[in-house]
């Protein structure tokens, strides 16, 4: 395997996969009506198309990146399987809807998470176990930041809300770990602030983000998914 290829790929390929989802998310909110719960509408005018053409693209560019990467097994077996997404009725535009839970998710968009998922744990540096357990840790409590927010009665207004109560739980449940305060960080860069809004903006409402940790190439960095 040509490490160098995969670990140059990875950004490219994670920022495609983020725009799927964001499509996939789109679909959701159409499909369960979720928009009478405070949700934005989405940017895109045909969601299923949009996201059938990012998967295709992550498809097309991992074909060449498996084969530059010198991963023959795991580009066969993305052939493979990229022959029944296409062929089974909708082709890459089908979703799964689950009524019960509200959620819809797309077969294909599953498959390439898990691939990209396998290809940047290839490329990562090795972590502990205690790293491990705390990023695990971590990843729960930002799962709760809507509740904690909603939870001090007073509905931010800006980024720096949010972030000063996950601050203030973190500070608390982590006391005795540095790592965790560096992981909390925004990731900065000569443009500015990398990491999305906490709180959006549409027209007369609002539509919260829910902050997640997620590893990177470069280490670990938070990003964002929408929250009721």
């Amino acid at each position: 395997m040509n490490i160098t290829v995969i670990r140059n790929a990875i950004g490219t390929l994670e920022q495609l996969l983020s725009k799927a989802s964001d499509a996939l998310s789109q679909i959701e909110r159409e499909v369960f009506n979720l928009y009478a719960f405070g949700r934005a509408r989405g940017g895109y005018e045909y969601p299923r198309e949009a996201m059938a053409g990012y998967l295709q693209e992550i498809h097309d560019l991992l074909l060449v990146v498996l084969e530059a990467g010198e991963m023959p097994d795991a580009r066969a077996s993305l052939v493979k399987a990229w022959a029944g997404f296409t062929s089974s009725k909708n082709g890459l535009c089908k979703t799964g809807d689950n009524d019960e839970f509200a959620n819809s998710s797309s077969p294909a968009l599953t498959f390439l998470e898990r691939l990209i998922r396998g290809l940047r744990a290839t490329v990562s540096e090795e972590i502990s176990s205690e790293e491990a357990w705390t990023l695990g840790r971590l990843e729960e409590i930002l799962e709760d930041t809507a509740a904690l927010v909603r939870g001090r009665g007073e509905p931010p207004s800006k980024e720096s809300d949010v972030q000063k109560v996950m601050h203030d739980y973190l500070r608390v449940k982590f006391s005795s770990s540095a790592k965790t305060t560096t992981a909390c960080k925004w990731r900065e860069s000569t443009s500015g602030n990398t990491a999305p809004s906490l709180v959006q903006e549409f027209g007369d409402t609002r539509s919260f983000v829910l902050p997640f940790v997620r590893k990177a190439t470069s280490g670990y960095e938070i990003g964002t998914r929408p929250v009721l």
